[in-house]
């Protein structure tokens, strides 16, 4: 609503439906596999509120800042309110495998936020984010 600021968005994607995740995020390409998204965020534009889960099966998709495509992505993640938490996202790259899993801020928290869980070793307490390969290699974004 132009007016008062309100922010209301329902998506719901599945499978195939993930490819129109490169409109919005160039960087992204979905190549195949099983996901599926429910998303709901509302708020303000200065406070908003995301809630959702994503769900990804045997996926495979390319991110522009890795040089080949992941696959065999599988796990979850969860949006709640002003974080995103994921549970164990395991791929595999031609070099290894990757892992994500742990907390980040969406957005900058109010200084009596309650704490994001206890992040693994490649994402920090400062919700700079990277993959960290089995080989010892790091891509952070």
């Amino acid at each position: 609503d132009p007016k008062t600021n309100d922010i209301r968005l329902k998506a719901s994607v599945s499978n195939e439906e993930f490819g129109l995740i490169s409109l919005l995020v160039p960087q992204f390409q979905w190549l195949g596999g099983e996901g599926e998204a429910d998303v709901d965020i509302s708020g303000t534009l200065d406070q908003p509120i995301a809630n959702g889960q994503l769900t990804l099966n045997n996926a495979k998709f390319a991110i522009s800042e890795i040089q080949e495509p992941l696959t065999g992505v599988t796990g979850t993640a969860k949006l709640a309110g002003d974080r995103l938490i994921v549970n164990n996202i395991q791929g595999d790259l031609p070099e290894g495998q990757i892992r994500i899993d742990g907390g980040l801020a969406l957005f900058p928290l109010p200084s009596d936020a309650p704490p994001i869980p206890s992040p693994s070793t490649w994402i920090n307490s400062n919700s700079d984010c990277g993959i960290s390969t089995r080989g010892g290699s790091m891509v952070e974004f």
